[in-house]
Parts: structure tokens; sequence; C-alpha cells
């Protein structure tokens, strides 16, 4: 017989296919669109509710880990050197569940699928660490020294980033402690923020995931979008 509550967890996981996807627009699309809500809110008279305002904690998490699930699979498929690297990781640390396969938001999956989705996101240091086994160097570092070649406001954006990418780090830790708590704590009470820390959660988020983005293309060459 079927387990009822196993049975709504993989239901819930098919849903999130369409809540969430992978595509790198899609995903920097939604931190404007929540963006844009949470300053729309700012300017009216309206009062948000806490609730209103932290839950985007859970929201920026759940975007970056579907985004780097689908960085890191590309990376892989890409082939030499990181799917080299990829093979490092001793079995004991590569763990991917039945849950977790179901939840691969491809109707099919490749190798880099594979390993990407059998690693750990469970903080930005988890982040830091694939990125580093990988890619074969300090996430950190790579984004202030990279020589981009970009015009206009894409150059603007990435410098931005750039500059200040140790802050950025600090303020998603952050994102993910509060994430954390208001998730599995309850009723969470020390998870407290503001509109204006949410904006600027957003926007780094924002920051992180398109310079990010485009290190992978100038990385790999490719030119399809993924």
């Amino acid at each position: 017989m079927s387990d009822p509550i196993r049975m709504k967890k993989i239901e819930d996981i098919k849903a999130n296919k369409g809540k969430i996807g992978t595509y790198t627009a899609f995903l920097a699309g939604d931190f404007l669109h929540f963006r844009a809500e949470l300053t729309s809110l700012k300017k009216s008279d309206e009062t948000p509710t806490t609730e209103k305002v932290r839950w985007n904690l859970v929201v920026i998490v759940s975007i970056f880990e579907s985004f780097y699930k689908e960085l890191f699979a590309k990376y892989i498929d890409f082939g030499t050197p990181y799917i080299d690297n990829a093979e490092k990781l001793s079995p004991d640390k590569r763990h991917i569940s039945t849950e977790s396969l179901i939840g691969i938001s491809k109707d099919t999956f490749t190798v880099g699928d594979i390993f990407a989705y059998s690693l750990k996101y469970n903080s930005l240091d988890d982040i830091r660490r694939n990125y580093q086994i990988i890619c074969s160097c300090d996430y950190i570092e790579k984004i202030k020294t990279y020589q981009f070649k970009l015009n206009g406001s894409d150059a603007v954006e990435t410098k931005r980033a750039q500059e200040n990418v140790e802050e950025i780090f600090s303020k998603l830790d952050k994102v993910f402690l509060l994430r954390h708590s208001l998730i599995h704590e309850y009723p969470a009470n020390n998870v407290t923020t503001n509109i204006d820390e949410m904006l600027d959660y957003l926007d780094s988020a924002w920051l992180l995931l398109m310079v990010t983005d485009r290190m992978f293309w100038a990385d790999t060459g490719l030119r399809k979008p993924f």
C-alpha cells in the first residue's frame, strides 16, 4: 500500500517543476518580480505582515537551489575539466534520493544532472564548496578577478557584483540562516527582517545569479541558454 504522505511529497516535487524552473532568465526575472512587488508594497499605504515580507527568504533559497543544480549539471555535461573534477567526489559524498530524481525538471536527465542533484545546497558554504570542486577555483576570488568582455548595462551590473562580492556573500549567508530558522523552527521569532533589508537581499541574490551565469557562458563558450 502506498504511503499517502510520501506520494504527496512526490506530487509537490513534480508541481515545483513548473513553479520554479531552471532557466537563468526565468529565475532572474523572478527575483526582479518579487523585488518589484515589495517596492510597490513599500510605496503603498498597506502595512505588510511579517510573514509576507520574510517569506521571500524561502523564495531566494529555492531559486538558488534550482539555479545551482542546473549550473553544475551544465558545467559537468560540458566535459573536461568539469566532469573530471566531479568524478573526484568520493562515493560517500554522492547521494541522490529517488524523490530528487523525480524532482529533476526534465523529461530526461544527464550525467551532469545526477552529479548536481547529489550535492548539498543547505548553505552558501555548500554552494561555494561545490563550485570549488567542479570549477577548481575559489568562487569569490573568481568573481573578483574574472575578466569579462561586456558592454552597456551588462558591464555595469557585473562590475557592481565584482566590487561588492564579499558583501553580497555575507548578506546571502544570512538569508540561508534565516530561511533555515523560518522553515525548521516555530514560531521562528528570531527571524526578523524588514522590507528594505529584503529588497537588499533580493538585489544581492540577483547580482550573484547574473554574474555567475555570465562566467558560465565565458568559461564554456556555449551560446544556447540553459
